[in-house]
């Protein structure tokens, strides 16, 4: 595996993601945005015709590795969004199925990107991953002149092109578990949400939490807010620190972890760990972490430009049910939870890994 950093670190956390509605007790908030952070621009394409076109690919129609570069926003070391696209293709790259290099790019402007992408596209890559929804623009911009390579952002929302593939992060069925034992475990019934914006996944995301603890509590309600910003961690804990003073005492986030975490930990509430085990972070305070099992994703991503199958380019989902992510519960956690939520929880997952119930998509109204 090889490894590149490119640029001065601008963020702490690398995110991208969709969002969806609100539930009817929610309250919505928006903190103001830093002058040098804009939302990200990009918007779903048509859905792809059925082309019969392929991309050709060293690796095509071969048992030959597949060549894959991994774009990320900030170190694979992390302990959050990239660090959860780095183990996805490690496990990947363990098991002999791609060649990977892995470039830090620390940038999220769409220039910045661009000129990150261009030294990479002439290199025999046979798959470039831009692993943020902020990438999305400069993806979408390069990959007509490359019709040769496969590309994959994490636009969360059928974002796709010829050549270009999306992929899903279906948070709101992790969260929407996770808020029954958040439920159950409030004193106040008052939940806190925070995101980098209002779009489909992380809106999604934060209504699937409020939704799961009404399984408990039919009276929960949220209070989102939204940071206009990945990586303002500032801005986040004080969202955060405003929350609990109106009551919220369990919070979940959508790309805004690193604040989150602290305004919980400083105002003794629980909090959802962020596509990663956090525990470590606030041992007492986290209750749980949703995990982000990338590997999943990305395996049917590489086996379909090994097979030539890629184009026209697909909106990869893998959910809950099929180990696309899971909930990792946190012994260390400073308060019980309550049995009634656990069984509730258990109960949720069975049928949800069974098939027997969708977990609501909550859209933006």
């Amino acid at each position: 595996m090889k490894h590149r950093r490119i640029g001065a670190i601008a963020a702490l956390i690398a995110f991208g993601v969709v969002a969806a509605s609100c539930g009817g007790d929610s309250t919505t908030t928006t903190a103001a945005a830093p002058s040098t952070t804009a939302a990200p621009s990009t918007t779903a394409a048509e859905a792809p015709s059925t082309t019969t076109a392929v991309v050709t690919t060293a690796a095509a129609m071969s048992e030959e590795p597949v060549k894959v570069a991994l774009i990320i926003g900030s170190p694979r070391n992390d302990l959050g969004w990239s660090q959860a696209g780095y183990e996805g293709v490690k496990v990947l790259e363990e098991e002999g199925l791609i060649d990977l290099e892995v470039v830090e790019a620390l940038e999220f402007e769409t220039s910045a990107v661009r000129r990150v992408l261009t030294p990479l596209l002439d290199e025999g890559f046979d798959l470039i991953i831009a692993h943020s929804f902020s990438y999305g623009d400069a993806v979408m911009e390069v990959a007509p002149e490359y019709p040769d390579v496969a590309f994959a952002w994490a636009g969360g929302f059928g974002g796709t092109a010829e050549n270009v593939a999306d992929y899903d992060q279906p948070f709101h069925e992790a969260s929407y578990l996770a808020g029954i034992l958040a439920g159950g475990v409030s004193e106040t019934g008052v939940l806190g949400g925070t995101a980098g914006f209002d779009i489909p996944v992380c809106h999604a995301m934060l209504e699937g939490f409020v939704l799961g603890a009404r399984e408990v509590n039919p009276g929960a309600s949220l209070i989102s807010t939204y940071i206009g910003s990945w990586v303002d961690v500032a801005l986040t804990k004080e969202a955060v620190l405003a929350q609990a003073e109106q009551g919220a005492d369990m919070f979940v986030t959508c790309g805004v972890d690193a604040g989150t975490i602290e305004g919980a930990r400083e105002s003794g509430g629980g909090v959802l760990g962020y596509v990663v085990d956090q525990s470590s972070l606030a041992p007492e305070n986290i209750f749980g972490s949703m995990v982000w099992n990338l590997s999943e994703t990305f395996r049917l991503m590489a086996q379909d430009v090994r097979a030539g199958t890629f184009t026209p380019a697909k909106f990869y989902s893998v959910g809950l049910a099929d180990n696309g992510l899971y909930v990792k519960l946190n012994d260390g956690f400073g308060k019980d939870i309550p049995a009634d939520a656990m069984a509730k929880y258990e109960e949720v997952l069975a049928q949800v890994q069974a098939g027997e119930f969708e977990i609501p998509f909550v859209a933006a109204e």
